[in-house]
């Protein structure tokens, strides 16, 4: 059985569209776990209140520059060892071949680019996935707002914080 599982999750990385969707449903077939309905349908199951930081855009844009900066510092290597593994049949899974950074430094690997414009794509490609993150949350924000006290802060805060999420249930 696991071996099949493992020949599933295979399949999906490289045949679905959203491989990371198709995989979770495996997942779920083979713990015969029942389906679960969306994220936005329905009436949440406690009473809440949301605090949603929403980072202005020059504090967002300085966080991916460092960003950026980092993964190309850190990547470069990386990326090295994962093209060798490669070249001896290691087989890179959907999950890093997609991760903002990967292709951009192997295309500079391959001479096709520089780091520099490695850069600038791993910046646009952050940029475009902080926009859809922003427009889910402020969606999601929007849909609980009708269930819950929800707040949105757009004051700059501290650049010295990470993406989390907080909860505390039963307080």
């Amino acid at each position: 059985l696991r071996n099949r599982a493992r020949e599933m999750v295979e399949e999906a990385e490289y045949l679905e569209i959203n491989p990371r969707r198709a995989v979770r449903e495996i997942e779920l077939d083979l713990a015969d776990a029942p389906r679960r309905g969306s994220i936005w349908d329905g009436r949440l199951r406690f009473d809440v209140n949301i605090v949603y930081l929403r980072p202005p855009k020059e504090v967002l844009a300085d966080a991916i520059e460092r960003r950026t900066r980092r993964i190309l510092d850190l990547g470069v290597e990386e990326v090295a060892k994962l093209r060798e593994s490669s070249q001896k049949g290691f087989k890179v899974t959907y999950q890093v071949r997609s991760a903002i950074g990967f292709q951009e430094i192997n295309q500079a690997l391959d001479g096709s680019s520089s780091l520099h414009e490695a850069g600038e794509r791993i910046s646009q490609r952050t940029r475009t996935l902080a926009k859809r993150q922003i427009q889910w949350f402020d969606k999601l924000a929007d849909k609980l707002s009708t269930q819950a006290e929800v707040r949105v802060i757009h004051e700059p805060v501290s650049n010295n914080i990470k993406n989390y999420m907080r909860d505390i249930v039963g307080a």
